[in-house]
């Protein structure tokens, strides 16, 4: 299912097969679902809404923060034909969109363009 959702991101829909990102995008899941786990408090308490986000929102910013870059829809397309390693944009928003958290942490509706049907997430453990 995870190959299914990746190759369904644009601009990769009509390019890339689902055996071309199999052996490399689904490890980007493994370390996001694990640092998803991590504690929501400390010794002094819950830990505190900054800047008017919570937790759980500055830990996915901060994700989506550390792929950052700009790329050209013909560059991409050309990194997707030639390199199996997942383009920066969709090792986040192909593997946020199956983290629960997410959903809780920006109230995610069945209409918001990142909303994945819970029967169509994927669950690693």
């Amino acid at each position: 299912m995870a190959r299914t959702n990746y190759c369904r991101l644009e601009p990769a829909r009509s390019i890339v097969s689902s055996e071309a990102i199999s052996s490399v995008g689904i490890p980007n899941f493994k370390p996001l679902r694990i640092v998803c786990v991590w504690p929501h408090s400390t010794r002094n308490g819950p830990l505190s809404i900054i800047d008017g986000m919570t937790a759980d929102q500055r830990f996915y910013i901060g994700y989506a923060q550390s792929w950052l870059g700009k790329e050209r829809e013909a560059a991409t397309i050309a990194h997707i034909k030639s390199d199996p390693h997942s383009p920066a944009k969709y090792r986040v928003n192909g593997v946020v969109v199956h983290m629960p958290s997410f959903y809780d942490a920006f109230s995610v509706a069945p209409d918001a363009k990142m909303y994945l049907p819970p029967t169509e997430r994927v669950t690693l453990w």
